[in-house]
Protein backbone atom coordinates (compact mmCIF):
# COMPACT_ATOMS: atom_id res chain seq x y z
CA UNK A 1 0.00 0.00 0.00
CA UNK A 2 1.16 3.47 -0.76
CA UNK A 3 1.00 6.43 1.60
CA UNK A 4 -1.90 7.87 -0.37
CA UNK A 5 -3.88 4.62 -0.07
CA UNK A 6 -3.22 4.47 3.68
CA UNK A 7 -4.31 8.09 4.11
CA UNK A 8 -7.49 7.43 2.12
CA UNK A 9 -8.23 4.35 4.23
CA UNK A 10 -7.65 6.33 7.45
CA UNK A 11 -10.01 9.07 6.29
CA UNK A 12 -12.70 6.50 5.49
CA UNK A 13 -12.68 5.07 9.03
CA UNK A 14 -15.11 6.49 11.60
CA UNK A 15 -13.51 8.82 14.15
CA UNK A 16 -12.46 7.16 17.40
CA UNK A 17 -13.23 8.82 20.71
CA UNK A 18 -10.14 7.83 22.69
CA UNK A 19 -11.63 8.99 25.99
CA UNK A 20 -14.70 6.81 25.49
CA UNK A 21 -12.56 3.86 24.37
CA UNK A 22 -10.40 4.20 27.49
CA UNK A 23 -13.48 4.48 29.73
CA UNK A 24 -14.99 1.32 28.19
CA UNK A 25 -11.72 -0.57 28.67
CA UNK A 26 -11.56 0.54 32.34
CA UNK A 27 -15.17 -0.47 32.92
CA UNK A 28 -14.54 -3.92 31.47
CA UNK A 29 -11.38 -4.38 33.54
CA UNK A 30 -12.80 -3.14 36.83
CA UNK A 31 -16.05 -5.08 36.41
CA UNK A 32 -14.10 -8.23 37.31
CA UNK A 33 -11.40 -6.73 39.56
CA UNK A 34 -11.75 -7.30 43.29
CA UNK A 35 -10.16 -4.78 45.67
CA UNK A 36 -9.21 -7.58 48.07
CA UNK A 37 -6.57 -8.82 45.63
CA UNK A 38 -3.18 -7.63 46.86
CA UNK A 39 -1.08 -6.22 43.99
CA UNK A 40 2.63 -6.89 43.56
CA UNK A 41 4.61 -4.45 45.71
CA UNK A 42 7.37 -2.03 44.87
CA UNK A 43 10.41 -1.82 47.11
CA UNK A 44 11.25 1.76 48.02
CA UNK A 45 14.39 3.17 49.66
CA UNK A 46 14.47 2.80 53.40
CA UNK A 47 13.21 -0.77 53.36
CA UNK A 48 9.51 -0.06 52.90
CA UNK A 49 7.33 -2.27 50.75
CA UNK A 50 4.81 -0.18 48.77
CA UNK A 51 1.46 -1.47 47.56
CA UNK A 52 0.06 0.97 44.98
CA UNK A 53 -3.59 1.38 44.10
CA UNK A 54 -4.38 -1.18 41.39
CA UNK A 55 -6.51 1.44 39.67
CA UNK A 56 -3.45 3.65 39.20
CA UNK A 57 -4.69 6.74 41.06
CA UNK A 58 -1.41 7.39 42.87
CA UNK A 59 -2.48 6.21 46.33
CA UNK A 60 -0.27 3.67 48.08
CA UNK A 61 0.06 1.73 51.32
CA UNK A 62 3.54 1.23 52.77
CA UNK A 63 4.49 -1.69 54.94
CA UNK A 64 7.64 -1.81 57.03
CA UNK A 65 8.65 -5.48 57.13
CA UNK A 66 10.82 -4.99 60.22
CA UNK A 67 8.14 -3.21 62.23
CA UNK A 68 6.43 -6.38 63.44
CA UNK A 69 9.72 -7.83 64.62
CA UNK A 70 10.62 -4.62 66.43
CA UNK A 71 7.21 -4.12 68.03
CA UNK A 72 6.33 -7.73 68.82
CA UNK A 73 9.21 -9.97 69.87
CA UNK A 74 9.01 -13.59 68.81
CA UNK A 75 7.60 -15.91 71.43
CA UNK A 76 8.06 -19.49 70.39
CA UNK A 77 6.19 -22.08 72.41
CA UNK A 78 8.02 -25.41 72.41
CA UNK A 79 8.02 -28.45 74.69
CA UNK A 80 10.45 -28.59 77.59
CA UNK A 81 12.75 -30.91 75.64
CA UNK A 82 12.14 -29.75 72.04
CA UNK A 83 13.11 -31.64 68.94
CA UNK A 84 14.09 -29.95 65.69
CA UNK A 85 10.55 -30.65 64.41
CA UNK A 86 9.06 -28.87 67.45
CA UNK A 87 11.23 -25.81 66.83
CA UNK A 88 10.45 -25.82 63.10
CA UNK A 89 6.71 -26.09 63.81
CA UNK A 90 6.87 -23.21 66.33
CA UNK A 91 8.75 -20.98 63.86
CA UNK A 92 6.28 -21.84 61.09
CA UNK A 93 3.30 -21.04 63.34
CA UNK A 94 4.78 -17.65 64.24
CA UNK A 95 5.62 -16.86 60.60
CA UNK A 96 2.13 -17.84 59.46
CA UNK A 97 0.50 -15.70 62.13
CA UNK A 98 2.56 -12.66 61.16
CA UNK A 99 1.99 -13.24 57.43
CA UNK A 100 -1.79 -13.43 57.96
CA UNK A 101 -1.74 -10.22 60.02
CA UNK A 102 0.25 -8.41 57.33
CA UNK A 103 -2.04 -9.73 54.57
CA UNK A 104 -5.09 -8.51 56.50
CA UNK A 105 -3.56 -5.04 57.03
CA UNK A 106 -2.73 -4.65 53.35
CA UNK A 107 -6.07 -6.00 52.15
CA UNK A 108 -7.99 -3.78 54.59
CA UNK A 109 -6.05 -0.68 53.46
CA UNK A 110 -6.67 -1.42 49.77
CA UNK A 111 -10.36 -2.21 50.23
CA UNK A 112 -10.97 0.89 52.37
CA UNK A 113 -9.16 3.10 49.86
CA UNK A 114 -11.11 1.57 46.97
CA UNK A 115 -14.43 2.13 48.73
CA UNK A 116 -13.59 5.74 49.62
CA UNK A 117 -11.90 6.86 46.42
CA UNK A 118 -13.35 4.67 43.69
CA UNK A 119 -16.85 3.74 44.81
CA UNK A 120 -18.50 6.08 42.33
CA UNK A 121 -19.28 4.85 38.83
CA UNK A 122 -16.79 5.41 36.03
CA UNK A 123 -19.56 6.64 33.72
Amino acid sequence: MTDEELNALTRSLPPVDLVQARRRAEEEYFATWEPSIVPMPDFVPGGAVRFSCPRGCGWFHDENPGLDAAMQPYRLVVPLDPTSEDITAAINREASTRARAQQERITTAIVEHDQQAHSRSLA
